[in-house]
């Protein structure tokens, strides 16, 4: 699975393919596309394996990270046919970002940015970017399942980042958290 086309990041023509290998890499088939193609940009953020299941996290906007949609795709056929499977219980604009595992227990890190659906639609109406709609701070937290991944809570608090330097600047911040258990045992993102 690969997120090409365009050639910068964010485009409209951002798109996910996936490939398949059944000689560990040595020939692919050829490339088709997780969802159908509708214009807009795609991004996979993540993707995992748990049990039978192939999930990837994907995020839809304009190319300007506007007018966005998020979508977790379930494959139960290693990949080869998809649906839409259950929604993540975040709003605003957001990626996840690589599932940590121990046991029942998944966290699921993500950035986040509060931007409503409204003023993301007006953004994307006016051609500008996320980060042209005065945001200030970008958010970093976790989703926690106890249920092997079957569904998900947002932990209670998010780490807040600033998006303006000292003299007020925007400095748009791209956070990508990850889970880790350090050897005394306690978790950091």
């Amino acid at each position: 699975m690969s997120c090409c086309g365009g050639v910068t990041e964010p485009a409209p023509q951002n798109r996910v393919y996936v490939w398949h290998s059944a000689d560990d890499g040595a020939s692919w088939s050829r490339r088709s596309l997780l969802v159908p193609d509708d214009g807009r940009a795609v991004y996979q953020t993540e993707m995992s394996v748990i049990g039978g299941e192939v999930r990837v996290y994907v995020t839809f906007h304009d190319g300007k990270f506007c007018a966005h949609e998020h979508a977790v795709y379930v494959s139960r056929d290693s990949g080869y046919s998809w649906e839409r499977g259950e929604s993540l219980p975040l709003d605003g604009f957001y990626f996840v970002r690589g599932l940590y595992r121990e046991g029942e227990t998944h966290f699921l890190p993500y950035q986040r940015y509060a931007v409503s659906a409204e003023l993301s639609a007006q953004l994307s109406a006016q051609g500008k970017y996320l980060w042209d709609g005065g945001l200030d701070e970008v958010g970093s937290g976790v989703l926690i399942s106890r249920d092997g991944g079957k569904s998900y809570e947002r932990c209670r608090t998010e780490a807040r980042l600033p998006l303006k330097d000292a003299a007020g600047r925007l400095k748009f911040v791209w956070s990508e958290p990850t889970v880790a258990r350090l050897p005394e045992g306690r978790l950091i993102m």
